[in-house]
């Protein structure tokens, strides 16, 4: 998958960061700050909504330069997805993505549920976290 910033709907290079990431974290996850800042850099990695401590997502990673430096969206357009629907709201996904509609927990146990943007296009996410987190539980 291929995720393109766009320039317009809001976003700025004030809505984007540069940051440190693990080797595992791919480009289309949510990530959460996992550390202090280093070298000038927020330390961050993909987001788990079911463990607490992994989670508000700030942002979607949209491109790594090196296995552990990767761009991050703040808030504004993504494009490059397909099939979604208009006006669905985004998800942080149980592996760390995003997904139409909110995540199920597996039975006898629980998920923290948090909304992250909005389709506007079959192809595009407009992405704004909402760092409210609800737990959703079986």
């Amino acid at each position: 998958m291929v995720l393109l910033r766009k320039g317009g709907g809001g976003a700025s290079a004030g809505n984007y960061v540069q940051a440190s990431c693990q080797v595992s974290d791919a480009v289309g996850n949510c990530v959460y700050i996992a550390g202090d800042i280093v070298g000038g850099l927020h330390q961050v990695t993909t987001c788990d909504p079911t463990d607490f401590s992994k989670m508000p997502a700030i942002g979607v990673i949209i491109e790594k330069s090196s296995l552990t430096r990767c761009t991050v969206l703040r808030l504004g357009e993504l494009e490059g997805y397909s099939g979604l629907t208009l006006r669905k709201v985004m998800f942080v996904a149980l592996d760390g993505t995003l997904q139409e509609g909110p995540p199920v927990p597996s039975v006898g146990s629980h998920v923290f549920v948090q909304r992250v943007g909005s389709v506007i296009d079959d192809s595009k996410v407009y992405v704004v976290p909402n760092f409210h987190l609800v737990k959703r539980i079986d």
